[in-house]
């Protein structure tokens, strides 16, 4: 592969896992982040992990992303002419607010203290996303649901209650 592959938020909990899997998968990294959600030690940890070298910008844009499906859309990109393509990387099944707080309250074992209001200006009733795509163009699908993601989220925040430090 030519040149290097921009990771923006790459040094917050998801981009810091995709950076990690893209330099052990041999491909070359910028990170580029404002440091939102994490802290400047993150890189270094990552070339802890790695045993590479990054280059970092810090710079404000925010973009999350799902490690190993970006992976695997990188792997059909280089493999073949370039294309545009969107694909959604999640499981498929819509969730409410109130579900999500309900897998959040199981994960934490805490009552997540919440307000039922009006719904904001240009908010929609419902959102679907299919992600098909995903598994027919890139061999990707899901392999958690909500409670292992919030499961996960809640560990990782209560490993690192300051972010990275």
């Amino acid at each position: 592969m030519d040149g290097n592959i921009l990771v923006t938020g790459g040094s917050g909990y998801i981009g810091s896992h995709t950076v990690v899997q893209l330099l052990n998968a041999g491909l070359p990294v910028v990170v580029f982040d404002n440091l939102c959600n994490s802290k400047r030690i993150v890189i270094d940890c990552i070339q802890k992990i790695a045993g590479q070298r990054v280059d970092f910008i810090e710079g404000d844009i925010r973009d999350r992303r799902l490690a190993s499906g970006h992976l695997a859309a990188l792997k059909v990109l280089t493999q073949g002419p370039s294309r545009m393509m969107t694909v959604n990387l999640g499981t498929g099944r819509p969730h409410s607010v109130l579900e999500v707080v309900a897998a959040l309250e199981k994960a934490s074992g805490r009552k997540i203290s919440y307000e039922i209001v009006s719904r904001r200006a240009g908010d929609l009733a419902a959102y679907y996303a299919d992600p098909r795509l995903a598994h027919d163009i890139l061999g990707w699908k899901a392999n958690h649901g909500i409670d292992r993601m919030c499961q996960d989220t809640w560990q990782w925040q209560k490993n690192h209650p300051e972010g990275y430090a």
